[in-house]
C-alpha cells in the first residue's frame, strides 16, 4: 500500500494521459521526430508543466537513438557554467574557454546527427533563465538561440524543450527575444482541467497504485470546483481525503471537504459556481 497514491512530486509514470497531456506530447513530439528545434510548455503553477516535462524526457532518454538530458532548474552563474554542465551531462571534455567548450558540444551533435541519434535538452522552471536579480539576465534566451545555429540545411542538431511558469510566456513574446520566439516550432500552453479530466486524473493514480477509487462522483466534482482544475490542489486535496478514507472517514460532503482543503493550503472561493466542466480553455 503506499504512503499517498496522491502525492503531488512530479512523478512520470503517474501521469494522467488527459486530453491537453496527449495534445502537448502530440506538438512535443513532432518538433523532436522532425527536428524542427525548439519547444516550449507554459502555465501557471500546479498544473503540471514539470511532471509532463519529465514524462517526455523519460519516453526519450529510454530509446537507444537518442542522447538527451534534464536541467531540472536553470540556476547557474553564468552562461558559461550552463554550457558545461550540459558538455558534462553528455559526457563531453571540460575546456577553459567558451568558444573552444562551444566546439566540442557542436562536434558530438554533428557525430550523434551522422549516426542517426537525436540529441535533446530538456529545460524545467525555464522561467528562471532570467530574471531582473539574475545574472543570466539579457543572456540566457540568447544562449538557448545560439544553440538552435547547430543545425544542416534541413534540420536542427539539437532539440530544446523549455517548460516554465508563465512569466516564461512573458520573456518569450518580449521584443528583445523576438529572434528566439520566431523559432519557437511549437508551443502549448497548459489550463486547468474540465471535470472529466479531473476524474481521469483521480482514476489514474488509482489505477497505477491499484487501488479502488475511494470517492464518489459528487465528491470528485466538489474537489474539482474546489480546487478550480488546479492538478496540484486538487491531488493536495485528494491525498488527505484519502488519509481519512483510510480511518473510515468516507462521507465527506461539501463543508467537510472545504476544511480539507484549508488543512492542505488550497485556498479557498466562496463561489464556486462558475467552475464548470468546461473549465479548461
Amino acid at each position: 500500500m503506499p504512503k499517498n497514491p496522491f502525492s503531488i512530486t512530479a512523478n512520470p509514470l503517474c501521469l494522467a494521459r488527459t486530453g491537453q497531456v496527449l495534445s502537448a506530447f502530440s506538438k512535443i513530439e513532432y518538433a523532436i521526430e522532425t527536428s524542427q528545434g525548439l519547444s516550449v510548455i507554459c502555465g501557471d503553477y500546479g498544473l503540471g508543466k514539470s511532471v509532463l516535462c519529465r514524462a517526455l524526457y523519460t519516453e526519450y532518454v529510454s530509446r537507444d537513438d537518442v542522447k538527451a538530458t534534464i536541467i531540472p532548474t536553470p540556476d547557474f552563474p553564468t552562461i558559461f557554467s550552463m554550457l558545461q554542465w550540459i558538455c558534462d551531462e553528455f559526457e563531453l571534455p571540460r575546456k577553459k574557454g567558451k568558444q573552444s567548450q562551444q566546439t566540442v558540444l557542436e562536434d558530438y551533435l554533428v557525430a550523434n546527427h551522422e549516426a542517426g541519434k537525436k540529441t535533446l535538452l530538456f529545460i524545467d522552471e525555464a522561467h528562471l533563465l532570467e530574471g531582473k536579480k539574475r545574472p543570466l539576465t539579457g543572456k540566457a534566451f540568447e544562449f538557448i538561440r545560439s544553440l538552435l545555429n547547430y543545425s544542416t540545411e534541413e534540420e536542427f542538431l539539437l532539440s530544446i524543450v523549455l517548460a516554465g511558469q508563465l512569466p516564461l510566456k512573458t520573456s518569450l513574446e518580449s521584443e528583445d527575444n523576438a529572434a528566439l520566439f520566431s523559432r519557437i516550432a511549437t508551443i502549448h500552453y497548459l489550463s486547468s482541467m474540465t471535470l472529466e479530466e479531473s476524474r481521469e486524473l483521480i482514476q489514474s493514480r488509482c489505477d497505477y497504485y491499484k487501488i479502488n477509487l475511494p470517492f464518489t462522483p459528487d465528491q470528485i466534482e466538489i474537489m474539482f470546483r474546489i480546487s478550480k482544475g488546479n492538478p496540484r490542489a486538487l491531488l493536495k486535496m485528494t491525498g488527505f481525503a484519502y488519509k481519512l478514507h483510510l480511518k473510515g472517514i468516507t462521507n465527506l460532503n461539501r463543508d467537510e471537504l472545504r476544511q480539507v482543503a484549508s488543512e492542505v493550503a488550497v485556498k479557498l472561493d466562496d463561489d464556486e459556481t462558475e467552475i464548470a466542466n468546461g473549465a479548461a480553455a
